[in-house]
């Protein structure tokens, strides 16, 4: 198989022949992109290099805080995967558990691991100490990525379990404790080199489960396997364009939100990231930003739908071209409330 090094490399040659990239053009549908992917045989894995070097100053990751391009993500994703390498060990199967609510350092720290070929294990960050420390004698995890939100979690975990011998990295503001890293301090010596991974292996990913039927169980997704073109095959019928803009709302550790930020990302589209659902503000946000799609799973969409009219006035969204519903059965009255609202040729179901 060959190399992670030597399939960057080739993407970075072949995208600065934009001739030969010309289906990455603004406005660019999913079956043309996913014709293109297999001619170039590209994956996941070099999704923000194509972007750095097709598109470098389009915006990649907005949340409250932060704003970055193309070129800044990629650069970001390439110094944490260093760092995590170089200070703490991480490698090609590694499990790294990140355990934070949606911000820009879950992706960049996720697409990071990508990159190592370290096993990406995601949680909610609002577990209890016990279930944190199942899902971390479940994964094997020794290596947290933290925020002010989950902090005091895995610090009592961490007390309670020293056998453990866990190792965070702190996102965000706040205070850090003992030999806790900062991401922003996170770097390698090497960080400005493109990381070469040691081994040639597969892009796993783990998402756990609810835990209704018992423990939760570890969902294993290998991207490496699946990849970009597998994922347009599934989205294709999507309304999705490159260069649009995206809003995540479903929590980063659901596959459904991952789903969408990999095909957005490997579209080249920015991503707009809210830490936490709320109606209104979702509204605002698809307003004010323009966003040209959304997932949701059916509650959100209702609860949106529940807003009076004067809110919905305010908040005008012409823009929208795609609501999609997944995680859950869509009911047809739901189904239908939607619709009236945003149009026929707007609401997708994803489930099923």
């Amino acid at each position: 198989m060959e190399s992670f090094w030597k399939i960057s490399s080739r993407a970075i040659r072949v995208s600065r022949r934009i001739g030969m990239w010309s289906e990455f053009r603004f406005g660019a549908t999913v079956p043309v992109l996913r014709a293109a992917l297999d001619n170039k045989g590209l994956d996941i894995r070099v999704a923000h290099r194509i972007g750095r070097a097709l598109h470098p100053h389009r915006l990649a990751l907005v949340d409250s805080d932060t704003a970055l391009t193309y070129d800044q993500a990629d650069r970001e994703i390439n110094r944490i995967a260093h760092g995590l390498r170089e200070r703490l060990l991480v490698t090609s199967g590694t499990p790294v558990l990140l355990l934070m609510e949606n911000r820009v350092e879950y992706v960049l720290s996720w697409f990071a691991l990508f990159r190592l070929g370290a096993l990406g294990v995601h949680a909610n960050h609002r577990l209890t100490v016990s279930e944190l420390e199942y899902l971390v004698d479940h994964s094997g995890a020794r290596v947290l990525l933290i925020s002010s939100k989950s902090a005091q979690t895995a610090r009592n975990l961490q007390k309670q379990r020293t056998d453990l011998a866990l190792r965070f990295v702190f996102v965000g503001n706040g205070e850090t404790f003992g030999n806790e890293i900062r991401l922003s301090d996170l770097s390698g010596a090497h960080s400005d080199e493109f990381v070469k991974r040691q081994q040639d292996t597969s892009s796993e990913n783990v998402v756990y489960t609810s835990g209704t039927t018992g423990k939760p169980k570890g969902a294993v997704r290998n991207f490496s396997g699946v990849g970009m073109r597998e994922l347009f095959r599934l989205l294709e019928r999507l309304p999705f364009r490159v260069a649009d803009r995206h809003l995540v709302v479903c929590p980063l550790y659901h596959s459904g939100a991952q789903a969408f930020v990999l095909m957005q990302t490997s579209m080249g589209n920015t991503l707009y990231l809210m830490p936490q659902f709320s109606p209104e503000e979702t509204l605002k946000t698809l307003s004010v930003n323009q966003i040209n799609s959304i997932f949701m799973v059916p509650t959100m969409i209702s609860r949106c739908l529940d807003l009076p009219d004067s809110v919905w006035e305010k908040y005008p969204t012409p823009q929208l071209r795609g609501v999609v519903s997944g995680a859950a059965e869509f009911p047809d009255a739901l189904r239908r409330r939607a619709i009236a609202r945003w149009g026929a040729m707007t609401v997708y179901d994803f489930y099923g």
